[in-house]
């Protein structure tokens, strides 16, 4: 998991933000190849978010969260902020006002367009 200001091109993924700025690979076992890489987020200049975790679950479904939005008024680490990123149907909160924590959820091998 990382991000860009570049663009980062998906490699066998179904579920895909074009123009996202965070993303996701899963290796080969010797490290030579990507299984498949995926964006998500909004198709800003930067980053929406700061990570601040990143987990892979026994069934290889991933977590990743990270705030979203300046830090009391301190922009050093500027970030688009959270607004129009996906937010699943029973979110807990799911409206933004631009600066929030944001907890992203993907099936296996980015094989759904929707996220779980």
């Amino acid at each position: 998991m990382g991000q860009t200001t570049g663009n980062w091109v998906p490699i066998n993924a179904i579920y895909v933000d074009a123009g996202a700025k965070q993303f996701i690979g899963k290796l080969q076992p010797d490290l030579s190849s990507y299984i498949y890489t995926t964006t998500f987020g909004t198709a800003s200049t930067i980053p929406n978010i700061s990570p601040i975790a990143f987990l892979v679950d026994r069934c290889e479904n991933v977590y990743v969260s990270g705030w979203g939005g300046d830090v009391a008024g301190n922009n050093a680490f500027p970030n688009a902020g959270t607004f129009g990123m996906r937010v699943s149907t029973d979110a807990y909160k799911p409206t933004t006002d631009g600066k929030d924590f944001y907890f992203f959820v993907m099936k296996r091998d980015a094989a759904d367009p929707n996220p779980l």
